[in-house]
């Protein structure tokens, strides 16, 4: 998909050139992918907004490292990120082992939109990872306060009431998760 001839290209997608110059950049041609990066900047709202959308591609493309770097450099730059770009860091970190700066990014996510539910799910997962199921409750009530239908959020909040010894709880939440995944929203 990234090998698209230029004449099937459009020469005014900015994300486009984000995701050729990520490419060219992973298979080691830095000259194309700063070609391609600059004609991208020249496209998008502005350089800061550019680097936002690499991130995004090479956390799509796996290359966690190139991504991780893309996000300090955004916020060394002292660039607002917005939510879903902390939150996607997050993930990049916890998929990596790094949990502190995994719970950082999520706090960062929170800070920026507090009510990203998603990111207060994430954080309950990495309280979760580390045995903390008290504060994994926490953040996934959190959640759920701010999305009652995070699906994620209710099923990890019966991993950590099971945890617990709360097994009338964890069924509980269980069977929410169940009724929102029914499609008449009732299981029978």
């Amino acid at each position: 998909a990234m090998t698209e001839r230029a004449a099937d290209m459009d020469p005014y997608d900015a994300d486009l050139f984000v995701r050729l110059a990520a490419h060219h950049a992973l298979t080691q041609q830095p000259g194309a992918s700063a070609r391609m990066l600059q004609r991208a900047e020249e496209l998008a709202d502005s350089p800061a907004e550019c680097q936002k959308m690499l991130l995004k591609a090479f956390a799509d493309m796996n290359a966690f490292d190139q991504a991780i770097s893309v996000y300090k450099g955004l916020l060394a730059s002292g660039v607002r990120l917005k939510a879903e770009a902390h939150h996607l860091a997050g993930g990049l970190h916890r998929r990596q082992g790094r949990l502190d700066e995994a719970a950082r990014s999520y706090e960062r996510a929170i800070a920026a939109d507090p009510n990203y539910a998603p990111a207060y799910c994430d954080l309950g997962n990495v309280f979760l990872t580390r045995n903390d199921p008290d504060r994994a409750i926490q953040r996934f009530r959190e959640a759920l306060v701010r999305d009652p239908n995070l699906i994620p959020a209710r099923l990890n909040l019966a991993q950590a009431y099971t945890l617990k010894g709360q097994h009338a709880e964890a069924q509980a939440e269980l069977q929410k998760a169940r009724e929102l995944t029914s499609p008449r929203g009732r299981v029978p």
